[in-house]
C-alpha cells in the first residue's frame, strides 16, 4: 500500500504548496490514482512472483519483471497521461487542475511502482524459495 499512497501524498502536498483548493474534481484524483496504481502494483508483483519461481533469485527476477511488465506499465501510463492531457485545454479551471494533477500522479505512481516496489521486494524478500525451481526440473 505504501507504494500507492506516496504518489497521492506527493500530489496533495503539491496542491497544498500551490494553494490549489480541494474540490470535487481534485479530490477524485486520489480515487483514480489508487485504482490505477494498485492495478499496476498487482501486475508487477504477479510478474515478479512468476519470474522468482524460475530461479529463486530476487535480483534477476526484478530485472526480468522490469523488462517485461515494466514496459507494459510504462506504455499504459503514457497513454493515460496523454488522455488526461486533453483536459488541460478546457476553459474550466478545476478541469485543468484535474487533468494536470492526474497526469502528475500517474507519472509518480509509475515511478513508485518501477523503483520503490522492486526495492521493497528486494529488501523484504516476501516470497519463499521453491525447493525445485522450474528451470532446474
Amino acid at each position: 500500500m505504501i507504494v500507492n499512497i506516496i504518489p497521492i501524498g506527493m500530489v496533495f502536498g503539491l496542491m497544498g504548496w500551490l494553494h490549489i483548493p480541494l474540490d470535487i474534481m481534485t479530490i477524485t484524483i486520489a480515487a483514480i490514482a489508487m485504482g490505477i496504481g494498485i492495478d499496476d502494483t498487482i501486475h508487477y508483483i504477479h510478474r515478479f512472483q512468476a519470474e522468482f519461481a524460475k530461479d529463486n533469485r530476487y535480483y534477476f527476477s526484478m530485472h526480468r519483471a522490469n523488462n517485461s511488465i515494466g514496459n507494459a506499465m510504462y506504455f499504459t501510463t503514457l497513454v493515460i497521461v496523454i488522455g488526461f492531457s486533453i483536459l488541460t485545454f478546457s476553459n474550466l479551471i478545476p478541469t485543468i487542475y484535474f487533468g494536470l494533477l492526474t497526469m502528475v500522479v500517474m507519472v509518480a505512481a509509475l515511478i513508485s511502482d518501477l523503483i520503490l516496489l522492486p526495492k521493497l521486494l528486494l529488501l523484504l524478500k516476501p516470497f519463499k524459495k521453491a525447493t525445485h525451481p522450474r528451470s532446474l526440473r
